[in-house]
Parts: structure tokens; sequence; C-alpha cells
């Protein structure tokens, strides 16, 4: 996924410096938005969602990172995302919701960014059997696991046309070993 977001931004800024580096920038962005309304949420209070956001704009390895081309801002911002929605999902009493469906989304484009993306899942998983929702655990597996394999299938897209069914399945044995 990293590979597609940056030709398109190649696309748009420019084979230059910014065209390489503008996709880092705004998802860093986009990370400190997120991990503002996470906060606020968690603790139900706005200071703490603000003085996160403010303290992470100053951390010396997420301003590196923002300016940088590489696919680590991208993947924290979408595994942030999908950690916020899966977060909120916890805290309805439906097993289907909107916010486990934005949640399987942003997990499958995080997974489509890095694999270590499943580790999103733990705390998922901890916080259902915490709230004593097993039940609810087991009966939201199947759409989670169905709609973030279909998102991460689907950045894949471009490479099925060129390469074929196939080589998309050598390449993810060759990614998994």
């Amino acid at each position: 996924l990293f590979k597609e977001i940056a030709a398109g931004s190649i696309r748009i800024f420019g084979d230059n410096p910014y065209g390489w580096r503008m996709p880092a920038l705004l998802f860093s962005l986009l990370g400190n938005v997120v991990i503002y309304f996470f906060l606020r949420d968690i603790f139900n209070r706005r200071s703490i969602g603000f003085l996160t956001s403010l303290f992470l704009s100053f951390d010396f390895l997420y301003f590196i990172h923002a300016r940088l081309a590489v696919p680590e801002t991208i993947f924290v911002a979408l595994g942030w995302t999908s950690l916020y929605f899966l977060w909120r999902h916890t805290r309805q009493t439906k097993i289907m919701t909107k916010h486990l469906i934005l949640g399987s989304v942003f997990l499958g484009l995080a997974l489509a960014t890095k694999w270590t993306a499943l580790f999103i899942l733990i705390p998922y998983f901890f916080l259902m059997m915490k709230g004593g929702k097993i039940k609810s655990l087991l009966l939201s597996l199947f759409p989670l696991c169905l709609i973030t394999f279909s998102i991460y299938t689907a950045t894949y897209i471009p490479y099925l046309n060129r390469h074929g069914f196939w080589a998309w399945v050598v390449l993810q044995q060759q990614m998994f070993w």
C-alpha cells in the first residue's frame, strides 16, 4: 500500500522531494488527530487528548519520520485509526457496528502497509474478554477477518493485474518466510 500511495503522491506533486515526502507528512498529521480523539475518548477529557497530541508533535522520532519517505508514518496512522474504531466497538452492545466495520477497513489498510498490524488485534481481544463479551468477540471475528482480508487483497489489485493470482500467492509466501 505504501508504494501505491507514494506513486500517487509522485503523480500529483511530481518526482521530487515534495512528492516523495508528502504522504508521510499527511499521514503523520492524521495520526496526530486520531491520537487526540482516541485519548480524549478514553479519558473523557479534551485536555488529555490535546496534551498527548502536543507531546506527539514534539516527539523527535515521530517528527523525523513525518518528513521522510518511509512507510512507518502511514502504518502508525492507519494502525491507530483501526485501534480507535475497534476500541469504540468494544464499548457498544451490538455485535455488528459501524465501528467494527471502520476498524476492520483501517486494519486491512494497516496490514497492507506492514504485517505487524496484526498485533493491533491483541488489545482488541483483551478488551472484549475483559468486558465479558466472549460471545460478541467470536461473532465479530468473521466480519472482522472478512473485511480486513478483502481490503488487504484489494490493495494488491494492481499487482494482481500485472502478475496474476499465483504470483501474488508466492509473494505472500515469500513475505511470510
